[in-house]
């Protein structure tokens, strides 16, 4: 079905809107507009990951969760899979530096 693609450019197609939503102006039967939580980003921001290793930023995972104000979940999650480039630019941001301090790259990723 194209012409129901994400706006982002991620090419995910949009699920159909169950109901009238009367504050966004979508009716029952159209598709969304963006996958659920596309809505800013960009085809590379949605795909690119960065790796994430904790202890480059901590000593220990349970200590790098307490800096950050999170459970330990998200950290086990982050190491396996990286991090996008909005998560990565709150991680950089939480730890007090900016993300080319953390990864090399991020510059080019985000150009």
């Amino acid at each position: 079905m194209s012409g129901h693609l994400c706006a982002c450019g991620c090419g995910q197609e949009t699920n159909v809107v169950p109901y009238n939503v009367g504050r966004s102006g979508y009716q029952k039967g159209d598709h969304y507009r963006y996958v659920r939580d596309h809505f800013n980003n960009h085809a590379d921001r949605v795909l690119r990951r960065f790796p994430f290793d904790p202890a480059d930023v901590g000593p220990t995972t349970k200590a790098l969760a307490r800096r950050l104000g999170i459970d330990t979940r998200p950290i086990y999650r982050w190491r396996t899979q990286g991090v996008t480039v909005r998560r990565a630019e709150w991680l950089a941001d939480r730890l007090g530096c900016h993300p080319t301090e953390l990864w090399p790259d991020y510059y080019e990723v985000c150009s």
